[in-house]
């Protein structure tokens, strides 16, 4: 028996229509890439499609082409770094591609010197995450650059959030003064309209203000809350691995690698068909958040590639036997990733290809 991913459709649903209601006249594009933080890239673009997102958002063109092949109509925003290679893609009218760099204007106006179409774009600007995005002191002679490229059709003006899963929300209130400039500027040199958005799912978990016209919700829809804001979220993801063998070890006996857990007392323990290949990651060890029939139970021992091994004793439990690992409502994955020092979003896109993902709708 393989580990598994139990993922519940209804509970996505339930995350969009919540985060929909909670950013009123704003419009959602769900960041689908890296597998949708490892629930299913295409599973969970058709449902979105179905409940009318507005967009989806992926960082690489494979992630791109993957959608569009299984047949995914809603636009889609490329996020990642412009290449020559890839220019084609964006001669469709729903595959929007971004503009980081005076570079990435100069590639697209010599490639439409030989090709007819427009291309649709948006213009990213780093307002203070220091990654990708045009510095915010050029924005002025670039958005006047793409003006004058009559061939770059600009959908809009987005940037991204570094620290609004803070309690200090100096940082963010800079980044927003600078963005609300950036939209001044904007509207001045082109009279359009165009869409504005820069709250990830931190930002429009936490800042009420930062909505515009459009919100990236990724680990959001997922259930995942990284604030301390409160909000009803449901974990659209069950890890459950299943009880292969079981044994009673005495007092004094190790378990694992490196005898990190030695028996203080007679102890049944169960092992798990699950490891730190398929992403349940070592840092788990010692943690008490495996949940079985009632009960929170506790990871003994190094976890190992294959195996993890879980202290059952006075439980009733039988080789067979499914646990959950995180995404219950009594171990919900940002809870144990507080308690362990680990990260929601490496767990989840970590999730190796032996665990199975079921598609579950309640």
């Amino acid at each position: 028996m393989n580990p598994k991913a139990e993922i519940y459709l209804d509970r996505l649903a339930y995350n969009f229509n919540y985060i929909s209601n909670h950013i009123s006249d704003s419009n959602i594009f769900a960041v689908v890439k890296a597998n949708a933080y490892g629930h299913g890239a295409v599973e969970i673009s058709k449902t979105l499609q179905e409940l009318g997102v507005k967009g989806l958002c992926v960082a690489m063109a494979n992630e791109l082409i993957e959608l569009r092949d299984a047949k995914i109509k809603v636009p889609i925003i490329h996020l990642g770094v412009l290449n020559r290679e890839i220019l084609d893609l964006f001669q469709s009218d729903n595959n929007i591609c971004t503009i980081n760099s005076i570079d990435d204007v100069n590639l697209i106006n010599h490639f439409l010197t030989v090709n007819q179409s427009k291309i649709n774009c948006y213009l990213k600007v780093d307002t203070g995450m220091g990654r990708l995005g045009v510095p915010y002191d050029d924005f002025n002679y670039i958005i006047n650059l793409i003006k004058d490229v009559n061939k770059i059709n600009l959908i809009g003006v987005y940037s991204h959030f570094s620290s609004s899963d803070e309690e200090n929300q100096k940082a963010t209130s800079s980044q927003l003064e600078k963005f609300n400039q950036i939209i001044n500027i904007s509207k001045d040199v082109i009279q359009s309209n165009k869409t504005y958005h820069i709250a990830n799912s931190a930002g429009l978990l936490n800042n009420n203000l930062a909505f515009y016209d459009a919100v990236r919700a990724g680990i959001s829809l997922y259930g995942i809350n990284k604030t301390n804001a409160k909000h009803n979220l449901k974990p659209v993801m069950e890890l459950k691995a299943p009880v292969i063998f079981i044994k009673h070890i005495d007092k004094g006996d190790s378990v694992g690698y490196n005898r990190k857990f030695i028996a203080n007392r007679r102890t049944k323990v169960g092992y798990l068909q699950i490891g730190y290949a398929d992403g349940y990651p070592l840092e788990m060890m010692g943690s008490s958040y495996v949940f079985y029939n009632g009960n929170l139970l506790k990871v003994i021992g190094k976890i190992s590639m294959d195996l993890t091994a879980v202290d059952f004793t006075a439980i009733d439990v039988n080789i067979g036997d499914w646990v959950t690992l995180f995404g219950s409502q009594s171990n919900k994955l940002e809870e144990v990733c507080s308690s362990t020092k680990t990260n929601p979003y490496s767990i989840l896109t970590n999730i190796g290809n032996r665990i199975e993902r079921n598609y579950i709708v309640d």
